[in-house]
């Protein structure tokens, strides 16, 4: 019988959203904490069960964990509109996301950095994984 893989989560996002360290989680979910470290570094995601656990210790319902929480989301999209916004100036760009679905990988162009956040958020909310990038003339990423 095959591996059955599930799917990664957002554990230390979450777990820093919430002030907790690992040790702390490790004791409110009665898991060891070498299996919160791992689940933290993305290695492989947890079993339902231990995802149930995690998402009862953070407060939160299971499948939340497998998106960031909005904090994160909101500190990222300020660190990319403030990288995209310090090109210099006379650099032919355009702002465009990138999706990762399955294994492979598109890129859609958008008028504006705020255009190309929006389609980001639109795609992560419908579970892809989607990031605004910058690219320079050529289509070269120089900013993610």
């Amino acid at each position: 019988m095959g591996t059955i893989h599930q799917p990664l989560i957002y554990l230390n996002e979450w777990r820093e959203a919430r002030h907790l360290t690992q040790r702390q989680l490790s004791r409110l979910t009665g898991l060891n904490p070498t299996t919160i470290s791992k689940l933290g570094l993305r290695k492989h995601g947890p079993l339902p069960d231990t995802r149930r656990k995690l998402a009862e210790a953070l407060g939160i319902e299971p499948d939340q964990l497998l998106s960031p929480p909005p904090a994160t989301v909101d500190r990222e999209r300020r660190n990319w509109l403030r990288r995209a916004m310090a090109l210099e100036d006379g650099v032919t760009i355009q702002f465009a996301i990138v999706i990762a679905d399955g294994g492979e990988f598109r890129a859609l162009l958008s008028e504006t950095p705020e255009e190309a956040e929006r389609l980001a958020l639109d795609s992560q909310e419908r579970g892809q994984r989607a990031w605004p990038v910058v690219l320079e003339g050529d289509g070269e990423v120089v900013r993610r």
